[in-house]
């Protein structure tokens, strides 16, 4: 007997984070990652402020956040 979900395709999420990681860090200049143990997307902004946030959205606001606290 097979289950519900026995067809469903499955996605390799590691290329997606790896995208949106680049993306961040050419639209911002920072080093940024997904941290697969935190769940949560992070960056090191200006090699001074370490940021995080839920999403790569909210990690470019946090980001110019922490440029703003800094200026």
């Amino acid at each position: 007997m097979r289950g519900p979900f026995e067809d469903t395709a499955t996605i390799d999420v590691t290329s997606i984070c790896e995208a949106e990681a680049r993306e961040l860090e050419r639209r911002y200049g920072v080093v940024a990652w997904w941290g697969i143990f935190t769940c949560a997307w992070w960056a090191l902004v200006d090699r001074t402020w370490l940021v995080e946030a839920p999403t790569p959205a909210r990690l470019g606001e946090q980001i110019l956040a922490a440029r703003r606290r800094a200026a």
